[in-house]
């Protein structure tokens, strides 16, 4: 996208690991260790071009 010079938005959806895979058969498993999805975008646009990133987090 970034080579062809096309603006794009990117959501990151973090569910926080497999709720219901746990209800069904809780294990050390299910337990997910989060990404740095922030930093995916420096993979994304290596340095060419403009990018912008935010974390917002929801209360539970």
């Amino acid at each position: 996208m970034t080579r062809s010079g096309q603006w794009s938005i990117i959501f990151l959806i973090n569910n926080g690991g497999y709720t219901i895979e746990v209800e069904i058969h809780d294990g050390p498993y299910n337990v997910i260790k989060n990404w740095n999805y922030t930093g995916l975008i420096d993979t994304i646009h290596n340095g060419e071009v403009k990018c912008w990133t935010t974390k917002v987090r929801c209360e539970d």
